[in-house]
């Protein structure tokens, strides 16, 4: 079973409670009586030693001075001479009885001592017992260095009883202490445990990688120390963690942005491939043919040229957009910027469409103001006008309707042509502005289009950072794209 600190803590301080009073208890049944009687002895000699030093001082209160050392120090006190007669005494009881062993009761040997006593002073301790009274005493006996000899006694209380007694108090006190250590401790150990207790939520948290958490330092200890740093590490792993998570969908992105960019590869090279195989291979026939001399007329010869100088152009074509896409998307060839009018670069490129249009019914209309002067690349520019009229003419309808449209408004302005012809599609709009994608495959080869026109638009459109877009009308379908006005000059 799990143990919480508090608990651990608890025990511990009642535990050393116990040890101590146990201690104390046989620490007193071992040696209190040893050191009771031994302060005893020591207290006696001292007294003697003070009473030899009184007598040595001959002093006119020498008796006063006696008295108060026996009344003050709790001890019995006779000075008497080697004839046992007393020349000073504070028994009640002493009376001069004729015979010697009665003068001074109950001190075994004195006469022996007396008799084996000679300078310099000296004495001998006992611990005597009185039957008689049933009582135990020490006595001190000395001979004091003007020749008299003294006799002090003091009466041992009953040690065995008093170090029970003792016992019994301090186990009453130890009981007591121990309730009052468990409050305490309790006390304390709730104050110890309790930032534990927080910190090990906020780690908890942190595992779970939850950093909202932090832990509120109350007191600058080693635990609120340890609280500033599970905080500083947490700050930090959040961090970590959110740079983690960033990378990670920075990662994804990027897997993806290359899973598309491997997927264009792939369908860019089998366009390549699909739109270089038919000239490729017309050629290649023709040629054949031509080679094998199967051709007699010299007006079938002249066809069998032709179609292979149409495939050869078409074929440089296709390269030629290719390069100008690859430069425009990679940023190899810089914009040359400059002023030029918009309205005559579209009139100019409108001219040129209607010769080239293979359908004389072809209705064309342009609706522009006098003039717009634009701030960009004049070359791209004209490319791009010039695709997206291809593509009108390409997709229009049998109504033959192409709308040219230029409006200078604000700061931009905005070129639109709109052809009639069949909406596109959802997936139509999305991916129009892709490599070699068109809305109608069927008409492709019929109208010669490799379907990187759009794509060079949206190259180029980028390259300038400007806006171009796709939408369908009612009865056909507009592109536009918008370019800065260039700013006017005094």
């Amino acid at each position: 079973m799990k143990k919480s600190i508090r608990t651990r803590l608890n025990g511990y301080m009642a535990l050393l409670v116990v040890i101590v009073v146990f201690s104390v208890a046989l620490m007193n049944s071992a040696f209190l009586e040893r050191f009771y009687v031994f302060s005893k002895n020591k207290a006696l000699v001292q007294n003697y030693w003070m009473i030899n030093n009184l007598y040595n001082a001959n002093s006119d209160t020498l008796e006063l001075e006696l008295e108060k050392l026996q009344l003050n120090r709790g001890m019995q006190l006779i000075v008497f001479d080697e004839n046992l007669d007393a020349v000073f005494f504070t028994w009640q009881d002493t009376m001069r009885l004729g015979s010697r062993e009665f003068l001074i009761p109950g001190v075994p040997g004195l006469s022996d001592f007396i008799a084996r006593q000679s300078l310099p002073a000296a004495y001998e301790i006992h611990r005597n017992y009185d039957d008689r009274l049933k009582s135990e005493y020490i006595d001190l006996v000395g001979r004091l260095d003007n020749g008299l000899y003294v006799l002090m006694r003091t009466p041992l209380q009953s040690i065995t009883e008093s170090v029970a007694i003792a016992n019994r108090f301090l186990l009453l006190t130890g009981i007591i202490s121990i309730l009052l250590s468990a409050l305490i401790s309790a006390l304390f150990s709730k104050q110890i445990a309790q930032p534990i207790k927080e910190l090990n939520k906020i780690a908890k948290a942190m595992a779970g990688l939850d950093f909202s958490q932090k832990y509120e330092v109350k007191i600058e200890d080693e635990i609120g120390s340890l609280g500033v740093s599970i905080n500083t590490l947490s700050g930090k792993l959040e961090q970590t963690v959110e740079e983690l998570k960033q990378k990670n969908v920075q990662l994804e992105k990027d897997i993806q942005y290359i899973s598309k960019v491997d997927e264009k590869r792939k369908e860019f090279l089998s366009s390549v491939s699909h739109e270089l195989k038919t000239p490729i291979a017309l050629i290649q026939g023709y040629a054949e043919a031509l080679e094998e001399k199967v051709i007699r007329k010299e007006e079938d010869k002249e066809y069998y040229y032709h179609v292979i100088m149409d495939e050869a152009e078409r074929m440089n074509l296709l390269v030629r957009k290719l390069t100008t896409l690859n430069n425009l998307e990679s940023g190899h060839d810089d914009l040359i910027l400059d002023c030029f009018d918009l309205v005559s670069l579209v009139g100019s490129v409108l001219k040129r469409s209607q010769l080239l249009a293979a359908d004389a019914h072809l209705d064309f209309e342009l609706d522009s103001p006098a003039e717009a002067w634009v701030y960009a690349d004049e070359f791209l520019i004209e490319e791009v006008v010039f695709n997206y009229l291809t593509n009108a003419i390409h997709y229009t309808d049998e109504q033959k309707k192409i709308q040219v449209k230029v409006a200078a408004k604000e700061d931009k302005a905005r070129v639109s042509v709109f052809n009639t012809g069949p909406r596109l599609s959802q997936e139509d709009l999305e991916r129009v502005w892709e490599s070699f994608y068109k809305a109608d495959k069927s008409r492709s080869r019929e109208y010669g289009g490799s379907g990187l026109g759009l794509a060079v638009v949206k190259a180029t459109m980028e390259r300038h950072q400007s806006a171009f877009g796709v939408e369908n009308r009612e009865d056909g379908v507009n592109f536009w794209f918008e370019l800065p006005l260039a700013p006017k000059t005094e």
